[in-house]
């Protein structure tokens, strides 16, 4: 699953900042997905599910509620949007 989320040009926050109502409607789509994925594992119509673009605190809102821990995470480089803590 790729980072569900657009951000303006120029944006650096990470996720870009919402009200908290829009913040959890969106967790809500988000787990929705990622429960949909699962449940592709379950009937054995794919063997591993993974992220790409997440950051550090996307992974830890994932993993509170995952069943299954993603195998991967496609990550970008990019010398002006530096991740340290990765």
């Amino acid at each position: 699953m790729h980072w569900p989320e657009s951000s303006g040009f120029g944006d650096a926050t990470d996720p870009p900042l919402k009200s908290g109502s829009e913040h959890r409607q969106f967790l809500n789509r988000f787990k929705k997905v990622w429960k949909a994925m699962e449940g592709l594992v379950d009937s054995g119509l794919v063997r591993a599910i993974g992220v790409s673009t997440f950051g550090v605190q996307q992974i830890k809102e994932l993993l509170k509620f995952a069943k299954i821990v993603p195998v991967a995470n496609q990550v970008e480089l990019h010398p002006f949007w530096r991740q340290d803590e990765w």
